[in-house]
């Protein structure tokens, strides 16, 4: 990564998920919490240090409030089988 590091992702539920209308600047307010959790596992970091790279929409398998799920593994019909999210 040419010396640098990179953290994240987030998560942030959508409200709108009309591609048309999708807002994909990084919200500035998160950064203090997101900063904290860097902390956690590098208390030297520098301040000021972090910066945002980019952010996207990732498709997730569980939804708000739900045990988060990384991957499923579905066999509806004979001889075929689906994994999702691998």
């Amino acid at each position: 990564l040419g010396g640098h590091a990179r953290f994240g992702p987030d998560v942030q539920w959508l409200a709108d998920t009309d591609p048309a209308t999708l807002d994909y600047r990084v919200e500035r307010a998160l950064a203090p919490g997101f900063e904290a959790e860097v902390r956690r596992y590098w208390p030297g970091l520098p301040p000021g240090a972090l910066q945002p790279a980019y952010s996207g929409v990732r498709p997730k398998l569980s939804g708000p409030g739900e045990p988060a799920a990384d991957f499923l593994i579905e066999r509806s019909l004979p001889g075929l089988v689906n994994l999702l999210g691998i």
